[in-house]
């Protein structure tokens, strides 16, 4: 399933320099925006020029903001200029208002997974899950002995799900419960084996599984929060949500509580938009 992408950089008005850093758990974002556009750079821990940065003088010329749930491993009382630094909460919870809404529940797929119920930019943490990017990588190095999620994705193409999950119609031969349709999951990864191995597919069957239980337990978790919670919409942020079986997933997932999906470009590097937007409306 397609879903249109909202851009995040559209609703950021100043005429400010400013360079965020976002070093969340597994990966270190970093967005630069001028009067020009942004540019988005992404680092492991090994990759990021640590010593380039905190060097960096010309950085007394603009704003640098800095969140991210490992701010302090940046060591910045050693940098060459000061920073301003707010928690990814407050961060993510300004991403509604960079897209023109006033509330939504905002779920951060990173690592694991964050909710937040934001208004207008304040936001209050309603729990999160462990779910996320981490489960779905740890699941496909352990299964299929693969760590790039683009590939995990391209082999997910031609997988089928029900050689995996138990599905509504596995269980429910003619009336489902509460009218759940026959091709919901009732339960992830519960089909014997030996159907995945006989189906024919058994690389993408696996991927396929592993795009399920992420986005269904993420899906359904947010769905249920807004809807519970009187919100219309989630916004969703995060490396995970690049990837566009994903995205169909958690739509599919939101319209059976009936809540819209909404989703953002660039979105790995969402938490430096929120950032920016916090700095700019203060």
């Amino acid at each position: 399933m397609e879903n249109d992408l909202r851009r995040c950089e559209d609703g950021i008005v100043t005429d400010e320099l400013i360079f965020c850093i976002d070093c969340g758990t597994s990966d270190i974002k970093t967005v630069l925006l001028d009067m020009t556009g942004t540019v988005h750079k992404m680092y492991s821990d090994e990759d990021f020029p640590y010593d380039k940065i905190m060097r960096m003088h010309d950085f007394n010329k603009c704003k640098v903001i800095v969140t991210g749930a490992r701010t302090d491993t940046l060591d910045l009382e050693k940098a060459d200029f000061e920073a301003i630094i707010f928690n990814e909460i407050e961060c993510n919870s300004m991403l509604p208002k960079c897209l023109g809404i006033d509330r939504a529940v905002v779920a951060s797929i990173g690592t694991g997974t964050p909710f937040i119920a934001a208004e207008r930019g304040e936001g209050i943490h309603l729990g999160g899950s462990g779910v996320g990017g981490g489960t779905f990588i740890g699941l496909a190095e352990r299964l299929l002995g693969i760590s790039d999620p683009a590939l995990v994705e391209q082999i997910a193409a031609g997988g089928n799900i029900n050689n995996v999950n138990i599905m509504v119609g596995d269980i429910y031969r003619r009336n489902a419960l509460d009218g759940l349709k026959s091709d919901y999951t009732a339960s992830n990864f519960a089909k014997s084996a030996t159907v995945t191995k006989s189906g024919g597919n058994f690389q993408g069957d696996i991927a396929r599984g592993i795009h399920s239980l992420v986005g269904e337990v993420v899906g359904c978790m947010a769905g249920q929060l807004a809807r519970y919670n009187g919100y219309d919409s989630v916004v969703f942020c995060g490396a995970v949500c690049e990837n566009s079986i994903i995205r169909g997933i958690l739509t599919d997932c939101l319209s059976i509580y009936g809540i819209e999906g909404v989703f953002i470009e660039n979105s790995s590097f969402g938490t430096c938009f929120g950032a920016i937007m916090k700095y700019i409306s203060a």
